[in-house]
């Protein structure tokens, strides 16, 4: 039972949690289905983490899409020939949100965002991205 004190704590996902949603009027709105507004309409979504705990994270996320996504935005990676892409966040003190527009070439269908607290998943979100039958206008989602 020593040595088990000698381990580095893991991230428990009970600790963490985790929203995912729209963005609309400066807030979360949880949702399942994301329309492909791209960036310039100001269309967003995403997720916020709010932590049990005060102590600092390490927040990274992964994303799997149904085709590659062209182009990759700058900061993050892509692997699995373009069909995973990966946002080291880096390392969190408190609730971090993080919040993700629409490029050209970025494929519709079913996505899964898999957030990872010092290295373990400790929730996946799997949204549909559907052709949008309408967009905000950027002045809209101030």
């Amino acid at each position: 039972m020593a040595v088990l004190a000698l381990l580095p704590s893991l991230a428990d996902a009970a600790d963490y949690s985790v929203n995912f949603g729209e963005v609309r009027d400066q807030a979360l709105v949880p949702t399942e289905t994301v329309k492909m507004c791209l960036d310039a309409t100001g269309y967003r979504f995403g997720y916020e983490v709010i932590p049990g705990q005060p102590d600092s994270y390490h927040l990274k996320t992964i994303v799997h899409l149904p085709a590659p996504s062209k182009p990759i935005r700058s900061g993050m990676q892509s692997r699995n020939d373009g069909r995973e892409v990966i946002d080291d966040v880096g390392t969190v003190a408190g609730r971090a949100v993080e919040i993700y527009g629409f490029d050209a070439g970025d494929p519709l269908d079913a996505w899964s965002f898999d957030i990872s607290i010092d290295d373990v998943v400790v929730k996946t979100v799997n949204v549909n991205v559907v052709p949008a039958t309408s967009c905000p206008k950027a002045h809209e989602q101030k």
